[in-house]
């Protein structure tokens, strides 16, 4: 769940930061997410994804697509949280 306000040159994020905890991997191997995945040629996806229970699963799932499709995979990894999250 997300916003975004653009005024002129300025722009503004509004989002539910825990949102994605409800997010499931079902969701992820379901037929429609699975076409969109098949068809995108460049994926991108936020660190915070990988602290959420089922976040990990999803993440790797569509990295291997990637990899196997020689296709582009990024991920955000400048949250600092990420350092303390993953300290050991």
């Amino acid at each position: 769940v997300c916003a975004v306000t653009i005024i002129d040159k300025e722009r503004s994020l509004t989002t539910k930061l825990d949102a994605a905890n409800e997010y499931k991997h079902v969701h992820t191997l379901s037929e429609p997410i699975q076409d969109v995945i098949e068809r995108a040629k460049i994926f991108y996806i936020a660190s915070f994804f990988l602290t959420v229970p089922e976040g990990p699963q999803s993440v790797l799932h569509i990295a291997e697509h990637a990899a196997k499709a020689n296709k582009i995979f990024c991920m955000n990894l400048s949250a600092e949280f990420l350092i303390d999250f993953f300290a050991e």
